[in-house]
């Protein structure tokens, strides 16, 4: 119901104060201008598993907020990076979904709904006045499988045919 969807894993958890905001998160498709199609917010990564966990939820939480508020408020041009982003139901439905169903082909397979959105004008904000809680199993061949799934998944983004169209597209500031 409703024109918003929210992508969320099953070891994601949501805390109360976080419910609380979600009328300012749903807001944020209202827009000024040019609606936003994805909404995209921080994740609290957390475990239990010593110094080799703390570093590896560490290394997340920076991608999670520092970098992804540098690419969307600076370079304007963050994608969607994993879960819990909000959507634009109807745009999503005109792009043809929210993901690529080929696992095979796209390992990081929901990255594609951020560049499809930019390749059509959409708009993609970060907030960071919202998050939810995420668990991590941080033990050291987890961690590793991990790492090697982001660097499988960037290597086969970089060849895709959305990478070629927002490189033709998009100023060298925003690549």
């Amino acid at each position: 119901r409703g024109h918003v969807l929210q992508a969320i894993d099953a070891n994601q958890d949501g805390y109360l104060e976080e419910a609380l905001k979600l009328s300012c998160a749903l807001c944020e498709f209202d827009g000024d201008g040019q609606q936003a199609a994805i909404v995209g917010f921080g994740e609290h990564i957390f475990s239990g598993m010593g110094a080799l966990g703390d570093f590896a939820a560490s290394s997340e939480l920076v991608f999670g907020t520092l970098v992804q508020s540098t690419m969307a408020n600076v370079l304007q041009s963050r994608y969607h990076y994993g879960h819990p982003d909000f959507f634009d139901k109807v745009t999503m439905i005109a792009q043809g979904g929210m993901s690529k169903a080929t696992k095979k082909l796209n390992v990081s397979e929901d990255i594609f709904a951020g560049m499809d959105a930019t390749l059509r004008g959409h708009t993609i904000k970060y907030v960071e006045y919202l998050q939810v809680g995420k668990g991590r199993d941080m033990g050291l061949l987890s961690i590793l499988t991990f790492f090697s799934k982001l660097a499988a998944g960037t290597a086969q983004m970089t060849s895709s045919r959305q990478a070629l169209r927002l490189g033709q597209r998009l100023s060298l500031a925003r690549l």
